[in-house]
């Protein structure tokens, strides 16, 4: 998704079309484009991080459905779609697991990488007293959303193994 300059998009009052809270609790605006109008595909605004991107789709609909493939994620310092954030899960699983035997590592990760967010994720399901407060604690946003996201789609999930969960994400 191409970046926008968010000052010089919020200069020119943008028409809102609607505004959207992702799973993970993130606010995003979707406007119009204030010269182009619907001929321009959506733009995706977040206040809160003070970034704006064009997005792939005219419709709002197509982003809003209940499927959370499609939902805007910030992670990583940029707005993604949510299939786009599973890359940074796929990167997290393994640095959370052993590339020796496929199990999930016993001590989690350096703190505030993608694979201490993923394995955060996963430990919660597996042995919730393990659960690193301190990593919780000074994790950033992005690594939050990414831990959040992990414990979400793990809700249903019976048998946590490596191939499981990259089955998982690739969808």
């Amino acid at each position: 998704m191409q970046k926008l300059n968010y000052s010089k998009l919020m200069a020119d009052k943008p028409t809102v079309i609607a505004t959207f809270k992702n799973r993970i609790g993130q606010e995003f605006e979707f406007v119009e484009h204030p010269i182009r109008g619907d001929a321009y595909p959506i733009i995706i605004v977040s206040h809160n991080q003070k970034i704006a991107v064009c997005s792939d789709f005219f419709e709002v609909g197509d982003m809003i459905q209940d499927e959370i493939d499609y939902h805007p994620v910030y992670i990583g310092g940029e707005i993604k779609m949510g299939y786009d954030s599973n890359y940074d899960i796929q990167i997290g699983l393994r640095e959370a697991f052993s590339k020796r035997d496929g199990k999930l590592k016993a001590k989690c990760p350096p703190m505030n990488t993608y694979g201490a967010a993923v394995w955060q994720g996963i430990i919660g399901h597996v042995n919730a007293f393990k659960i690193g407060i301190g990593h919780m604690l000074f994790m950033d946003s992005e690594k939050q959303a990414i831990t959040s996201l992990v414990d979400k789609k793990l809700k249903d999930v019976e048998s946590i193994t490596y191939d499981n969960l990259v089955k998982i994400f690739e969808q």
